[in-house]
This record gives C-alpha cells, sequence and structure tokens, in this order.
C-alpha cells in the first residue's frame, strides 16, 4: 500500500479468498498493472488470461522476504494531492459484480482523523484489530489510525478469530487492550 502511494499509484486492496473468476474481474476492471500477493497466488495469477498487462508480481513467503518474479523499472517518489485516489476499494459482490468505489487521500486523512478525535489517544492506548486489511475499517481503522496516531496495534488474522473468536477477548485481556476495531 505504502509502495503504492509512493509511487503515486492506487491500490486495489483484494480478499485472499477470492475467486479467480471475481480476481480477473477486478484486475481489467481497475486495469492493474502490478501485483503484489503472497506466494500462492502466484499461479493463479499466472492462470488468468489478460495478466499480459501486469508489469510485476512480487511473492511474500512466509519468511516474510518479498521476491521479485518479473523486473520493472522502479518508480520514482510521487506528491499527491488530497484529491488523487489513494485506492480502488471494490464491493463484495455479494448482489453482484464488486463494483470498485474510489477513495481518495483526502479521504482517508478525514477518516483517520475523526477516529483519532473520537478515540483521543493517549500514551496508554493500545489497539487490537481481526478485521481484514483489505477491507477499509481494517485498513483505515485497524493499521493507518495506529501508525498516523502513533499507538501500538495487535493485527489477528480475521479466520483466527473466525474459528475462535474467544482468542479475541484473550487477546484484549493478555495485552491490555483499550481499543479494540471490530
Amino acid at each position: 500500500l505504502f509502495g503504492c502511494w509512493w509511487a503515486g499509484l492506487t491500490a486495489v486492496p483484494v480478499n485472499a479468498k477470492l475467486h479467480p473468476k471475481e480476481l480477473a474481474y477486478v484486475l481489467a476492471d481497475s486495469g492493474a498493472r502490478f501485483v503484489f500477493a503472497d506466494g500462492s497466488w502466484s499461479a493463479a495469477i499466472g492462470a488468468l488470461s489478460g495478466v499480459e498487462a501486469l508489469l510485476a508480481v512480487v511473492e511474500f513467503g512466509s519468511s516474510g522476504y518479498a521476491k521479485l518474479v518479473a523486473a520493472t523499472p522502479r518508480p520514482q517518489p510521487s506528491a499527491c494531492a488530497a484529491d488523487d485516489p489513494a485506492w480502488l476499494f471494490y464491493t463484495s459482490g455479494t448482489t453482484g459484480r464488486p463494483k470498485g468505489v474510489m477513495i481518495s487521500h483526502g479521504n482517508i486523512l478525514h477518516d483517520i482523523d475523526s477516529i483519532a478525535a473520537a478515540l483521543q489517544p493517549d500514551d496508554d492506548t493500545r489497539g487490537l484489530s481481526w478485521l481484514p486489511l483489505h477491507h477499509d475499517m481494517g485498513l483505515i481503522g485497524g493499521a493507518l489510525t495506529p501508525l498516523c496516531v502513533g499507538f501500538p496495534i495487535y493485527l489477528m488474522t480475521p479466520e483466527s478469530f473466525l474459528m475462535r473468536p474467544s482468542r479475541w477477548l484473550r487477546a484484549i485481556s493478555e495485552h491490555r487492550i483499550n481499543w479494540s476495531v471490530a
């Protein structure tokens, strides 16, 4: 996400469990030129038609290191304005095809400011979120707000929460969490 913004690109976060047909639709609809994914996605992406337009696939393995699959020119840092698109958020598609909704940098900063004003964090604020980072609430509330405001956040995978919701409550107690996104 930050790499996209640094390069002046619009990010398109998607659910890792997205069906290949829906992934193909999102890639085509968004005009994506780069895909950043874990290694499990490379076969699915390679099997899709129309990926010739992709300039790179970067795989993030379990080691946490990235592997560049196709070389690309290095983008230069880019300045952005509040109205510039930050990411293209796709709806779930439960009532039809997923629809892309453009979110600007100004929208994100407004949301972060609003959350911070309501939260009024201090030096003792510690957060926890299990919401997926491809979701607007998980990304803005669960990751960007803590990063921008400056308090620690613990991230739990949605799968860990869904398999055993009590893990969330245990983590709140164990890490002395006083703010949670849910």
